[in-house]
């Protein structure tokens, strides 16, 4: 999905005043969090994904909301940007 795609869906819904559901993280009931099968649900239950991309020292982006991998992993180590 493009960025004017989003910008008719959020013009479209404001003229009408309704409410735009937001998934963050994507949709993590079924599948964990910022993944590409957890963005394409949030789609599938009527949601708009909201993710934090990032782009790391050498140019890859990555979906990534945390400062470190303490959360999500048994790693230590920070993520570096």
């Amino acid at each position: 999905v493009n960025t004017q795609t989003w910008k008719n869906v959020y013009k479209k819904d404001h003229k009408k005043k309704k409410r735009m559901n937001i998934c963050h993280r994507g949709y993590i009931l079924n599948h964990p969090e910022n993944t590409l099968p957890a963005i394409l649900e949030s789609f599938k239950h009527g949601y708009i994904p909201e993710i934090d991309i990032e782009m790391t020292r050498d140019e890859h982006l990555i979906v990534f909301h945390d400062s470190n991998c303490y959360r999500m992993s048994n790693g230590k180590s920070s993520l570096k940007v």
